[in-house]
């Protein structure tokens, strides 16, 4: 099983300070238990987001992200993915020709490299318009 996560489950998952904290917790702890070979994908973009909103939004300490950080390159069950520049220009594409939808740019980017990926199930928190591109969102 391989699922993407989206920078609002990371800071969920690591933040007990996170409304959500509790939930997710406990969903990734069944989640491993169910599936012990499960792979974890995090795009750099995701990563970047993630590690900025730690330090700067949250105020954890640059010292304490940094352990996040190697904590999160050292798990054997997390693949950090590089968005490349083709992806990258394709993502941009959907950019400027969703007008109607208020999702970022990393967003497309985890969209755009899922789909070309093949992969199908993105872990999010309140971001449900990821079924909107055909995505088995969790929890």
């Amino acid at each position: 099983m391989i699922v993407v996560l989206d920078v609002k489950f990371i800071i969920a998952f690591l933040s007990k300070k996170d409304e959500n904290h509790p939930e997710i917790a406990d969903y990734v702890r069944e989640l491993k238990q169910e599936n012990p070979t499960i792979m974890f994908v995090v795009t750099n973009f995701i990563l970047s987001e993630t590690l900025t909103r730690l330090e700067h939004t949250l105020k954890i300490s640059k010292k304490i992200v940094i352990d996040i950080l190697e904590s999160i390159e050292s798990d054997p069950s997390i693949k950090v993915e590089t968005i490349d520049e083709p992806t990258f220009r394709r993502s941009l594409h959907f950019y400027r020709n969703y007008l109607d939808k208020h999702w970022s740019m990393v967003d497309f980017t985890t969209y755009t490299y899922m789909k070309e990926n093949n992969l199908d199930i993105i872990a999010t928190v309140g971001h449900k318009d990821a079924i909107q591109f055909g995505f088995r969102v969790i929890p």
